[in-house]
């Protein structure tokens, strides 16, 4: 309990009112396929899109092509074509990764306010979506996917969620805590484990293992009811780096104020907070704050940079309210955190270099590979050449810009053998050692560049 009201001189009332229906226009999102609000309104937003992804605005009946960027909202569909993939933040930061073939509809979307509970339900007709929920510390709070065959549920955790074509579901337990309701029947899914049911059958037992799980967001969580929190993002004192905004949204007390994004609250709205709870007075309320290492913090808000580093570090972030005063807080926003000469990295695998009888340079169509600071390497082929065994490499460069002035060292260390259709997929995990790195992940046939391979861009892994 924070001891403290953050209105003055208002009906409070009145104010709940305008906050509600504030919040319920962000929600419904853009009317008009494929415009883009300003980057600190707080809606589910089509955060990353990789090849052909297709959205269906609701009770529109047409698909016009998805772009990073669209605000999507109640009633809306988002399908993406085989050996494609989209990343969906929603208002509280969670986020949603569609892999190739995947079919969704966002039902239900409702925002925590003093007379409703956060909802966030999704229909999902088909395909493979990992989902990574903001923790749920409301018991009335729900994040659920609906499918032919059940209910999967979760509460601040990953969960990845098939679907086959006779509707036939698989839920898994990444992390946290899951459930899988079917036929009046609720299994709790360990971590690590998973379970299926078929139309009008009751789940599964729980199996232990999980299926290979890829990263396509690239994105940090950055919750509004904690102080600093620390990124990846390792920075030497003068580096310049950016802090690109993907979605998700705030709110310092959603019993009273309305939720907004990184760049905080409007003038009008901040001067109705009671003064006195900010971390940084020149800044508004709710905005993104940022510092490095045992640097002075700054208001980074929506702007995505470029930052200056004013010491050694890793970049940490955090809403503008004072740690006192976080009780009442709710949401949490995702961004990108990136170095002086690092691009948002792209897990697509593509066929280097471009001029050979392959898919074209940036293409998805091969497939994707990602890897983690904890040295975990998801690998999925989609299109690959059929009945093939792959060699999997780590290339590690000495900066993020790649090429043979950078090269380090080329390390096999697995194997991802194709179908009759060319598609395989690859988990396990590497041993990293402590420091950034800079790694592709490449797939060769021969232990050489070529026809046969392909690989990501360049990754920044920071190992702690």
């Amino acid at each position: 309990m924070k001891g403290k009201m953050k209105m003055r001189n208002r009906s409070s009332v009145l104010f709940r009112v305008l906050s509600v229906a504030i919040i319920f226009v962000l929600l419904l999102g853009s009317a008009g396929c494929g415009g883009a609000k300003a980057s600190n309104d707080p809606l589910t937003v089509l955060s990353v899109v990789g090849g052909k992804v297709s959205v269906q605005k609701g009770g529109s009946g047409s698909w016009n092509d998805g772009k990073e960027g669209m605000t999507l909202g109640n009633g809306d569909k988002i399908k993406t074509d085989a050996g494609n993939t989209a990343s969906i933040t929603f208002f509280d930061g969670s986020v949603i990764e569609l892999n190739g073939g995947t079919e969704i509809s966002l039902d239900e979307l409702i925002a925590k306010s003093a007379s409703t509970n956060k909802k966030i339900e999704i229909g999902q007709t088909i395909g493979q979506t990992t989902s990574k929920i903001v923790k749920l510390v409301d018991p009335a709070a729900k994040y659920e996917i609906n499918t032919a065959s059940g209910v999967a549920a979760v509460r601040g955790s990953e969960m990845l969620v098939q679907v086959v074509n006779d509707g036939t579901t698989s839920v898994y337990n990444i992390e946290g805590s899951i459930s899988f309701t079917a036929q009046g029947s609720t299994v709790a899914i360990p971590v690590g484990s998973g379970s299926t049911a078929k139309p009008g059958q009751v789940p599964s037992a729980p199996v232990p293992g999980l299926p290979a799980v890829t990263d396509f967001s690239n994105a940090t969580t950055i919750s509004s009811a904690t102080g600093w929190q620390q990124t990846s993002l390792y920075l030497n004192s003068g580096d310049k780096y950016y802090v690109d905004y993907r979605g998700g949204s705030w709110t310092v007390d959603y019993k009273n104020f309305p939720y907004v994004g990184p760049g905080g609250y409007s003038a009008d709205i901040d001067k109705t907070i009671a003064a006195g709870f900010k971390f940084d007075n020149t800044a508004p309320y709710a905005d993104l704050l940022g510092k490095v290492g045992s640097g002075k913090e700054i208001a980074i808000g929506n702007t995505s940079g470029p930052f200056t580093a004013d010491a050694s570090g890793y970049l940490s972030l955090r809403i503008n309210d004072m740690d006192a005063s976080l009780g009442d807080n709710d949401g949490a926003i995702t961004v990108n955190p990136r170095g002086p000469e690092a691009k948002p990295s792209s897990d697509s695998l593509r066929q280097n270099p471009p001029n050979m009888n392959v898919p074209a340079a940036n293409s998805p169509l091969a497939g994707n590979a990602s890897i983690k600071p904890d040295g975990m390497v998801n690998v999925t082929l989609t299109t690959g050449k059929p009945s093939t065994n792959y060699q999997i490499f780590l290339e590690e460069y000495n900066a993020p810009v790649g090429g043979n002035g950078h090269y380090l060292s080329w390390t096999q260390f697995g194997n991802v053998m194709t179908d009759a259709s060319g598609k395989g997929t690859y988990a396990g995990r590497v041993s990293l050692t402590q420091g950034t790195h800079y790694f592709q992940i490449v797939l060769s046939t021969n232990g050489v560049w070529g026809a046969g391979a392909f690989g990501t861009d360049i990754w920044t892994v920071v190992v702690k």
